[in-house]
């Protein structure tokens, strides 16, 4: 699978084969003596899948965003105190998204993607509260934030 989606790579550095066209494509890119039992739907890795889907740029991307999820989570790490806990299990839950990454496609995956999101988002809370004095602002019956 990983081969296929290098050679889907070079063939398209640019714009892949585009978003959810792995499964259309995956016979063209395959020897002709190795045709699959079964049908082929993502590359079992999150840069390959990206690079063969959306092409290198979008690879870039991900790749930037993940580095800064995880750069600023790292920061907000630092200046939490009392709930720093939090940045700690967001920057777990980071570290074994991208692990697992390497061997699944997860990203495509709507359960995994919410919780991620969900998780990776709390230190950024966390920071905002902190800033605030640790308290919500009462506003009309409602907890929002400063």
């Amino acid at each position: 699978m990983w081969r296929v989606a290098l050679r889907m790579i070079r063939a398209h550095p640019w714009v892949g084969v585009g978003p959810d066209n792995i499964e259309g494509v995956y016979d063209l890119y395959l020897p002709p003596e190795r045709r699959p039992r079964w049908v082929i739907t993502h590359s079992h890795n999150d840069f390959l899948q990206f690079g063969a889907e959306r092409g290198l740029p979008c690879l870039a991307s991900w790749v930037w965003l993940m580095a800064a999820l995880g750069w600023y989570t790292w920061k907000l790490r630092r200046q939490l105190s009392t709930e720093r806990w939090i940045a700690d299990a967001s920057l777990a839950a980071w570290i074994a998204f991208l692990a697992e990454g390497c061997f699944e496609f997860n990203f495509g995956t709507s359960p995994v993607l919410m919780a991620f999101l969900f998780v990776t988002s709390t230190p950024f809370i966390a920071a905002r509260i902190a800033a605030s004095g640790g308290e919500l602002e009462k506003t009309e019956g409602t907890n929002t934030l400063p």
